[in-house]
């Protein structure tokens, strides 16, 4: 089987970048896991691609930063409107930043993890605790949907709430 150097290139990066095993704080091992290592690509410039969705997403939480594969700095929450707002102030390069709708943040919890719900490889440092999404509640114009990161359950909360962001961007 012939396979065209770029290609085969992408696949060493992949498999160079995705040596690393999930790790959980508390898992259940008898769930097979639904965001493996192998399905990112971990960029340099504290980013991650998905590679199962194509999306790039803020590895910490919007305002932190990455520093020797630990999230540092500032655990800030956010309302819905500042949420919403936030464009990432050029995070590594880029300043088309957004909030991810509910299907694309629940795109990243972990269910085979819990306290907190995410491959802590991928998104180190994830707080068990509430993240927006940009998807409001179609008959609760004060709420919007939340996915809490200790368990992955998708909520709603009223949109004055502080609660903790991470920015997705489509490439």
């Amino acid at each position: 089987m012939n396979i065209p150097s770029k290609i085969f290139a992408g696949l060493l990066f992949l498999s160079s970048t995705a040596t690393a095993e999930m790790t959980c704080g508390q898992q259940n091992t008898s769930i097979r896991p639904t965001t493996p290592t192998a399905d990112f690509i971990v960029h340099n410039d504290g980013t991650v691609t998905h590679s199962t969705t194509g999306l790039m997403w803020m590895r910490c939480n919007l305002g932190a930063r990455l520093e020797n594969g630990v999230c540092v700095d500032n655990f800030k929450k956010y309302t819905w409107q500042e949420a919403l707002a936030h464009n990432g102030d050029g995070y590594a390069g880029h300043a088309d930043w957004r909030l991810p709708n509910k299907n694309e943040l629940a795109s990243i919890v972990e269910h085979r993890c819990w306290n907190p719900s995410t491959n802590q490889v991928i998104f180190p440092s994830t707080r068990p605790s509430w993240y927006w999404t940009s998807t409001p509640v179609a008959t609760s114009p004060g709420m919007a949907w939340n996915i809490h990161f200790s368990d992955g359950d998708l909520r709603i909360i009223y949109k004055t709430d502080d609660h903790y962001v991470r920015l997705v961007r489509t490439p």
